[in-house]
């Protein structure tokens, strides 16, 4: 499900033209007053531009009627502000809560299977979600819209409860989403690090507008960076290293394992005298 915001006029947001596109993560980063609160109230569908059009599959969204309420049924959001939503006594009664109006005849079985995806055990089910931490809460929320098939996964700020476990286990689960099953990933967040590791296409914000986009090893390379207090991830900045200091040129990576083997690849060449 492709969404794109068309001359959007809301709040300080002013003629906003942004695409999220079916199949892919992409991710809005800025400081703190960018416009991505706003951004998220109106992929949400529950706030309605000013002036412009939100256009789903090419479709632009009629506010007048049901349309907005039916594409926001099949949108899943995972805000930072978990205990807004999470209200429930245990996680079993919060993970049914969400399916109870849906036709899915196996409901039970699709919350275990989302627990499981997040990498929490069944007997989690019983748990009392005053009890968890903030992280075990992010993945409930998480595993809630996995069990309901949403078309569109949005995750604001999604690794500022997560440990470097957990966030590699989200990063490994958002590419699956995106490859096996077609989802469209949104997320908002200021990780570089794991900005970096997770999408494909990467927006930056500024002063409600968008300054910089593009693909994410274009965007994080781009000079510009420092001006809008956007911070390079550390593999940029590893491989700017070796490139100053040894005049190696290391290859686009998503991750610093696949770097490592590079950097043994082009030793062991040269230690063989074919470089």
């Amino acid at each position: 499900m492709e969404i794109t915001l068309s001359n959007i006029v809301y709040d300080n947001i002013k003629n906003l033209n942004i695409c999220f596109f079916n199949s892919k993560v992409t991710t809005v980063v800025g400081a703190n007053g960018s416009g991505k609160s706003s951004l998220l109230q109106l992929l949400s569908m529950h706030k309605i531009p000013m002036h412009g059009n939100i256009i789903v599959d090419k479709k632009i969204v009629n506010f007048a009627n049901n349309s907005a309420y039916n594409i926001s049924q099949k949108i899943g959001i995972v805000s930072q502000n978990i205990e807004n939503y999470i209200f429930h006594n245990t996680v079993e009664e919060y993970l049914l809560y969400l399916l109870e109006s849906t036709r899915f005849n196996d409901k039970e079985k699709r919350i275990v299977d989302s627990l499981s995806m997040v990498g929490l055990p069944s007997k989690y089910l019983k748990r009392k979600l005053k009890s968890l931490s903030n992280g075990e809460k992010f993945l409930i929320a998480f595993s809630g819209v996995l069990a309901l098939n949403s078309k569109v996964i949005i995750l604001d700020d999604p690794t500022c409860f997560l440990d470097y476990k957990n966030k590699n286990l989200l990063s490994k689960l958002l590419k699956i989403m995106k490859s096996k099953y077609k989802k469209t990933i949104i997320i908002m967040s200021n990780d570089m690090d794991f900005v970096y590791s997770v999408s494909d296409y990467v927006y930056i914000m500024a002063k409600s507008k968008i300054v910089l986009h593009g693909n994410k090893y274009d965007v994080f390379k781009n000079k510009k960076l420092e001006k809008y207090k956007v911070l390079k991830p550390n593999i940029i900045k590893f491989t700017s290293l070796v490139k100053e200091k040894t005049n190696i040129n290391l290859p686009d990576r998503d991750n610093i394992n696949d770097l490592i083997k590079d950097i043994y690849f082009y030793v062991e060449q040269k230690n063989r005298g074919v470089l």
